[in-house]
């Protein structure tokens, strides 16, 4: 995946070098190109067998929570 979505990081800055964009678009497409990467970059790994891992969210007017175990979520 990481190929690929470098190779689509290179389409992009090569289309906005020919347009006539303006430079402070430029730079912030180009930053959430990188972040966009980084975020995908990243692996989430399951935890042991005998191990689980839960994620609170805050979602607005109440909390959700994520339970992770090795093979379920």
């Amino acid at each position: 995946m990481v190929p690929v979505f470098a190779a689509l990081v290179l389409l992009g800055l090569w289309r906005f070098r020919r347009m006539a964009v303006h430079p402070l678009w430029r730079l912030s497409s180009l930053t959430l190109m990188l972040m966009s990467g980084v975020l995908l970059a990243q692996r989430v790994v399951a935890p042991q067998a005998s191990h689980f891992r839960i994620t609170v969210l805050d979602v607005g007017q109440g909390l959700s929570a994520v339970v992770r175990t090795a093979r379920h979520v």
